[in-house]
């Protein structure tokens, strides 16, 4: 399974910031680009990796698992 090293950068990126729109500041990216990878790496591994229903947002257990693989 090859993972996208943006996506990647992302994922770390959103994991640190707690939003869309932070996270989309500092990686010079759009809000919507940056749903659209985070969408991409759950759909690639069937799993829900951040918790949309919080502010900041975080992550779910299987994101807190993925993140420490991802750094």
């Amino acid at each position: 399974m090859n993972i996208d090293v943006h996506n990647l950068r992302t994922f770390i990126s959103l994991s640190e910031e707690g939003s869309f729109t932070s996270s989309g500041k500092s990686l010079r990216k759009s809000q919507s680009a940056i749903s659209l990878q985070i969408a991409g790496l759950e759909r690639q591994f069937g799993l829900r990796l951040i918790d949309r229903s919080t502010r900041p947002v975080k992550l779910t257990e299987a994101g807190h698992v993925f993140l420490q693989f991802s750094i």
